[in-house]
């Protein structure tokens, strides 16, 4: 049985969108910071904040992205695909763990005023 997870992502970006090579073309990493609000056990409010990693292989895409938006922009991100790297050694021998990483499907910039049918950046091609 083959399943596929997605994700809604709302955050801002803290790193400018970085490309990396392929075989034909370049895609992109984008590193998102969510603050999620919730209560916690003693029922006070309380935050926490996660980075994600969301990447995609469409060169059309990432030409967009690296022209389209920066470090700060507050973003909505659609995800497919989701899938977990596998942890790896590193030079010194230590195990370091996998990730989540989060295929990029569609992104828009947002604001607490965004309509819902403001324009969406979406791929052209599947990863």
């Amino acid at each position: 049985m083959n399943s596929q997870l997605s994700a809604h992502i709302v955050g801002h970006l803290i790193t400018a969108p970085r490309t990396f090579s392929l075989r034909e073309g370049v895609g992109c990493e984008l590193r998102v910071l969510v603050t999620r609000r919730f209560y916690n056990s003693a029922g006070i409010p309380t935050t926490a904040e996660t980075r994600v990693k969301v990447v995609t292989y469409d060169t059309v895409m990432s030409e967009r992205l690296v022209r389209d938006f920066a470090i700060g922009a507050f973003v909505e991100i659609v995800a497919d695909n989701v899938r977990v790297e596998k942890p790896w050694q590193n030079k010194k021998g230590e195990w370091i763990s996998g990730s989540a990483v989060f295929t990029l499907e569609k992104i828009r910039h947002v604001s607490v005023q965004t309509p819902q049918n403001d324009p969406v950046l979406a791929g052209v091609s599947a990863a």
